[in-house]
């Protein structure tokens, strides 16, 4: 049951508040706490984070919510060992992570647009990461590579591209 009331990593807080609506036996409370303490994401995670740091640098401050993910010890060694500062939003106060939860509703909606156009969602992300943002003069692709990237639209890449024409 534990098992199944984590599947969705939610934290040890909202496990909880999961399993009280169902589920009792003495000593609930501090078997789900050990469990989510004890759970294999947080590895998950640094691995998933190795990899994008490798591959667009290593933030000055990483921002995220107070998951138990981001939470625990592993992490905070995580974060001294590759020299970046950890920042956390209130865990009961879910509006102060609103430019990530922004995001995955974008990232979702583009999804969910692209399933049922039938086209390639790679391909609208991509879109939207040349797209310039409001507010904004830049898209996040240039304002993270300060240059943009090739995309299927004319124009759109760095450098001249070589056309091939053939006239009969």
């Amino acid at each position: 049951m534990i098992m199944r009331i984590h599947s969705s990593h939610i934290g040890v807080e909202g496990c909880l508040r999961r399993a009280r609506e169902s589920l009792y036996w003495p000593g609930l409370n501090s078997e789900v706490k050990d469990f989510i303490l004890r759970c294999e994401t947080p590895t998950t995670v640094i691995h998933k984070l190795r990899a994008q740091f490798a591959r667009y640098g290593i933030p000055d401050t990483w921002f995220s919510d107070n998951g138990p993910q981001f939470n625990c010890v592993e992490f905070r060694n995580f974060a001294k060992e590759w020299d970046f500062s950890h920042e956390t939003s209130s865990p009961y106060y879910p509006q102060s992570n609103g430019k990530a939860e922004h995001a995955v509703q974008t990232a979702k909606s583009l999804m969910r647009k692209g399933k049922h156009a039938q086209s390639d969602p790679y391909l609208a992300i991509l879109d939207f990461r040349n797209t310039p943002t409001q507010g904004f003069e830049t898209s996040p692709a240039q304002r993270l590579m300060n240059r943009r990237t090739k995309t299927r639209t004319p124009g759109d890449y760095y450098a001249p591209r070589k056309h091939k024409c053939s006239i009969n």
